[in-house]
Protein backbone atom coordinates (compact mmCIF):
# COMPACT_ATOMS: atom_id res chain seq x y z
CA UNK A 1 0.00 0.00 0.00
CA UNK A 2 1.41 3.17 -0.93
CA UNK A 3 2.16 5.80 1.57
CA UNK A 4 -0.73 8.37 -0.27
CA UNK A 5 -3.36 5.90 0.44
CA UNK A 6 -2.43 4.65 4.12
CA UNK A 7 -2.34 8.96 5.04
CA UNK A 8 -5.61 9.24 3.08
CA UNK A 9 -7.14 6.48 5.32
CA UNK A 10 -6.10 8.19 8.33
CA UNK A 11 -6.94 11.23 7.41
CA UNK A 12 -11.00 9.61 6.49
CA UNK A 13 -11.46 7.98 9.89
CA UNK A 14 -9.76 10.63 12.21
CA UNK A 15 -12.45 12.75 10.88
CA UNK A 16 -15.40 9.93 10.97
CA UNK A 17 -14.01 9.64 14.46
CA UNK A 18 -13.98 13.37 15.37
CA UNK A 19 -17.29 13.78 13.49
CA UNK A 20 -18.69 11.13 15.91
CA UNK A 21 -17.93 12.39 19.02
CA UNK A 22 -19.27 16.16 18.05
CA UNK A 23 -22.72 14.70 17.44
CA UNK A 24 -23.18 12.76 21.04
CA UNK A 25 -22.36 17.15 21.82
CA UNK A 26 -25.59 19.62 22.49
CA UNK A 27 -25.06 23.46 21.51
CA UNK A 28 -24.56 26.08 24.32
CA UNK A 29 -28.43 28.01 24.31
CA UNK A 30 -30.71 28.92 27.38
CA UNK A 31 -32.55 26.03 28.12
CA UNK A 32 -36.05 27.08 28.44
CA UNK A 33 -37.98 25.86 31.21
CA UNK A 34 -41.19 27.20 30.57
CA UNK A 35 -42.85 29.62 28.24
CA UNK A 36 -41.25 33.19 29.66
CA UNK A 37 -38.49 31.54 31.64
CA UNK A 38 -34.88 30.73 30.91
CA UNK A 39 -32.00 29.90 32.07
CA UNK A 40 -28.75 29.52 30.78
CA UNK A 41 -26.15 26.99 31.83
CA UNK A 42 -23.03 27.89 33.48
CA UNK A 43 -19.77 26.62 35.44
CA UNK A 44 -20.20 25.96 38.75
CA UNK A 45 -19.27 28.56 41.58
CA UNK A 46 -16.18 28.38 43.09
CA UNK A 47 -17.43 27.33 45.98
CA UNK A 48 -18.64 23.93 44.44
CA UNK A 49 -15.31 23.68 42.71
CA UNK A 50 -13.61 20.63 43.66
CA UNK A 51 -16.10 18.71 45.60
CA UNK A 52 -17.95 15.18 44.74
CA UNK A 53 -21.72 15.08 45.89
CA UNK A 54 -23.58 11.95 46.07
CA UNK A 55 -27.56 12.51 45.45
CA UNK A 56 -31.13 10.07 45.34
CA UNK A 57 -32.70 11.45 43.09
CA UNK A 58 -36.39 11.31 43.16
CA UNK A 59 -38.49 11.95 39.89
CA UNK A 60 -42.22 12.10 40.02
CA UNK A 61 -43.82 12.25 36.53
CA UNK A 62 -47.47 11.57 35.45
CA UNK A 63 -47.84 9.40 38.55
CA UNK A 64 -44.96 7.32 37.56
CA UNK A 65 -41.94 7.55 40.48
CA UNK A 66 -38.82 6.62 39.49
CA UNK A 67 -35.49 6.71 41.97
CA UNK A 68 -31.80 6.89 40.57
CA UNK A 69 -28.24 7.46 42.34
CA UNK A 70 -26.31 10.13 41.04
CA UNK A 71 -22.70 11.13 41.71
CA UNK A 72 -21.69 14.69 40.51
CA UNK A 73 -18.60 16.18 40.38
CA UNK A 74 -17.24 19.87 39.96
CA UNK A 75 -14.79 21.10 37.86
CA UNK A 76 -13.77 24.88 37.23
CA UNK A 77 -15.54 24.40 34.00
CA UNK A 78 -18.15 22.36 34.27
CA UNK A 79 -19.18 19.30 35.95
CA UNK A 80 -19.06 15.69 35.11
CA UNK A 81 -22.42 13.16 36.38
CA UNK A 82 -22.59 9.22 36.52
CA UNK A 83 -26.52 8.10 37.37
CA UNK A 84 -27.23 4.61 38.10
CA UNK A 85 -30.22 2.67 39.51
CA UNK A 86 -31.06 2.47 43.29
CA UNK A 87 -29.53 -1.52 42.51
CA UNK A 88 -26.72 -0.05 40.53
CA UNK A 89 -26.69 -0.70 37.11
CA UNK A 90 -25.85 2.30 35.36
CA UNK A 91 -28.10 4.36 33.45
CA UNK A 92 -26.04 7.22 32.02
CA UNK A 93 -23.59 9.69 32.30
CA UNK A 94 -23.06 13.48 31.32
CA UNK A 95 -20.29 15.59 31.21
CA UNK A 96 -21.11 19.87 30.81
CA UNK A 97 -18.60 22.31 30.23
CA UNK A 98 -19.48 25.84 30.13
CA UNK A 99 -19.55 27.20 26.49
CA UNK A 100 -19.19 23.57 24.64
CA UNK A 101 -22.50 21.86 25.82
CA UNK A 102 -23.32 18.51 26.94
CA UNK A 103 -21.37 15.46 26.07
CA UNK A 104 -23.73 12.19 27.34
CA UNK A 105 -23.94 8.39 27.00
CA UNK A 106 -27.16 6.54 27.87
CA UNK A 107 -26.25 3.14 29.25
CA UNK A 108 -30.20 1.44 29.38
CA UNK A 109 -32.66 2.36 27.25
CA UNK A 110 -34.98 5.14 28.91
CA UNK A 111 -37.57 6.96 28.29
CA UNK A 112 -36.47 10.43 26.44
CA UNK A 113 -35.33 13.25 28.09
CA UNK A 114 -32.91 16.48 27.31
CA UNK A 115 -29.92 16.55 29.55
CA UNK A 116 -29.89 19.87 29.48
CA UNK A 117 -32.78 19.92 32.31
CA UNK A 118 -30.75 17.64 34.85
CA UNK A 119 -27.83 20.36 34.42
CA UNK A 120 -30.39 22.92 34.87
CA UNK A 121 -32.11 21.30 37.95
CA UNK A 122 -28.60 20.89 39.65
CA UNK A 123 -27.75 24.34 38.87
CA UNK A 124 -31.72 25.21 40.28
CA UNK A 125 -30.52 23.07 43.78
CA UNK A 126 -27.02 24.03 43.73
CA UNK A 127 -26.00 27.37 42.54
CA UNK A 128 -26.14 30.20 45.22
CA UNK A 129 -28.83 33.02 44.52
CA UNK A 130 -26.64 35.58 42.97
CA UNK A 131 -25.26 33.08 40.62
CA UNK A 132 -29.26 31.88 39.19
CA UNK A 133 -30.06 35.87 39.42
CA UNK A 134 -27.13 36.10 36.53
CA UNK A 135 -28.10 32.75 34.35
CA UNK A 136 -31.79 33.91 34.44
CA UNK A 137 -32.36 34.96 31.11
CA UNK A 138 -36.42 35.44 30.94
CA UNK A 139 -38.78 35.41 33.70
CA UNK A 140 -38.78 36.92 37.55
CA UNK A 141 -37.34 34.89 40.77
CA UNK A 142 -38.91 35.54 43.89
CA UNK A 143 -37.72 34.77 47.22
CA UNK A 144 -39.88 32.92 49.86
CA UNK A 145 -39.31 31.41 53.21
CA UNK A 146 -37.50 28.22 51.85
CA UNK A 147 -36.33 28.51 48.86
CA UNK A 148 -37.10 31.03 45.41
CA UNK A 149 -39.88 30.51 42.65
CA UNK A 150 -39.57 31.52 39.01
CA UNK A 151 -42.19 33.01 37.10
CA UNK A 152 -43.32 34.37 33.78
CA UNK A 153 -45.99 36.62 33.06
CA UNK A 154 -47.37 36.40 36.81
CA UNK A 155 -47.62 32.52 36.64
CA UNK A 156 -45.46 30.43 38.47
CA UNK A 157 -43.57 28.08 36.86
CA UNK A 158 -41.00 26.34 38.75
CA UNK A 159 -40.70 26.15 42.69
CA UNK A 160 -37.72 25.19 45.00
CA UNK A 161 -37.71 24.46 48.44
CA UNK A 162 -34.65 23.98 50.26
CA UNK A 163 -33.63 22.16 53.35
CA UNK A 164 -30.16 20.99 54.39
CA UNK A 165 -30.26 18.07 52.90
CA UNK A 166 -33.45 18.06 50.14
CA UNK A 167 -34.34 20.37 47.58
CA UNK A 168 -37.76 19.74 46.12
CA UNK A 169 -37.90 21.37 42.46
CA UNK A 170 -41.59 21.43 41.10
CA UNK A 171 -42.03 22.20 37.47
CA UNK A 172 -45.64 23.25 37.18
CA UNK A 173 -45.39 23.91 33.44
CA UNK A 174 -43.42 20.73 32.73
CA UNK A 175 -45.60 18.86 35.06
CA UNK A 176 -42.90 16.90 37.00
CA UNK A 177 -41.33 17.24 40.36
CA UNK A 178 -37.81 16.29 41.35
CA UNK A 179 -36.48 15.53 45.01
CA UNK A 180 -32.83 15.39 45.37
CA UNK A 181 -31.83 14.53 48.81
CA UNK A 182 -27.62 14.96 49.26
CA UNK A 183 -26.12 11.40 50.70
CA UNK A 184 -23.10 12.75 52.05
Amino acid sequence: MSKQLIRLTFIVLLGALLGACSSLTTSQHPVILSSGVALTLTAPPEGLVGQTISQLLEIDYQGEQHSLLAQVQFQPNGLNLVATSVQGLPVFELTYIDGEGINAQRYVPVAEFDFEYIVADIQLALWPMSSLEQSLMQGEMHMVSDGFALHANGDMSVRVHKTDSITVIQHFTRHYQLTITTLE
